[in-house]
């Protein structure tokens, strides 16, 4: 999620399915296959040889490590408020256009969730909500802009955002929520925590496999333009996605 993304995360998380659905004859047309595996080409081209020894083609960037940085309760109010703009923009769009009208309604919804944490950190913590970031902002207009003039590269933010927020996102949450709250965490945070279509197990795995399938779905009719633009998106999709831990991490 965001520059920390590992091969494994990759492979298991956000394209389990690709190796298999390509082996499918009767899932795609002749010389296609799962639009997750095109993506996950894609992705493989943004890992150095640190996190990709195999795939990794990107030059090792000079970062400040995760252990290195701090959460404060501010950054991590401030975080839940660029995350909501972002997924207001996911959400409000998919139930009004038809073409990613699969996307919605999934049960990965986050935006109730995120105000009911927002608030609750507010009052906990005596902090007024702050305004997005321009991060936030900058990647809601480009998720509108893309929704009414190009649906591949829209479901390409729609898949990686959601599907990193599961996995590579909880991995961050059990990190950030001790830094900014103590040693115990604080109250759980619903954002990463609570996902009422999944029942009472809270088990979100089926609904990541159904919203994979939608994905599919999406884009079963496109052209072989319309698949290669989806792919090609990812970089900027894990660049904008990855943009909002901006506000999360104060460097120490």
């Amino acid at each position: 999620f965001g520059e920390e993304i590992t091969e494994s995360f990759v492979d298991k998380v956000l394209f389990p399915w690709a190796k298999t659905m390509k082996r499918r004859s009767k899932a795609f047309r002749k010389g296609e296959c799962s639009i997750l595996r095109l993506m996950q080409r894609e992705s493989m081209k943004l890992h150095t040889k640190s996190q990709a020894p195999k795939h990794g083609q990107t030059p090792e960037p000079k970062r400040v490590p995760m252990s290195q940085r701090s959460v404060t309760k501010a950054s991590m109010l401030q975080y839940l408020v660029d995350s909501q703009v972002a997924y207001e923009a996911f959400e409000e769009l998919t139930a009004v256009n038809s073409a990613v009208a699969a996307l919605h309604d999934t049960g990965l919804e986050r935006v109730e969730l995120l105000k009911q944490d927002i608030a609750d950190v507010a009052s906990r913590e005596g902090l007024g909500v702050p305004k997005a970031s321009e991060n936030a902002t900058a990647y809601a207009e480009l998720l509108r802009e893309l929704a009414t003039t190009d649906t591949p590269r829209f479901v390409c933010h729609w898949y990686n955002h959601h599907f990193a927020h599961t996995a590579g996102g909880r991995m961050i949450y059990a990190m950030a929520r001790k830094k900014a709250f103590g040693s115990d965490g604080g109250p759980p945070l619903g954002f990463w925590e609570k996902y009422p279509k999944a029942g009472p197990s809270n088990d979100y795995t089926q609904l990541l496999s159904v919203a994979r399938y939608r994905v599919e779905t999406c884009a079963a009719n496109w052209s072989e333009e319309s698949r290669r633009a989806c792919a090609e998106e990812t970089p900027r999709a894990f660049q904008m996605s990855g943009g909002l831990l901006k506000s999360l991490w104060v460097e120490e």
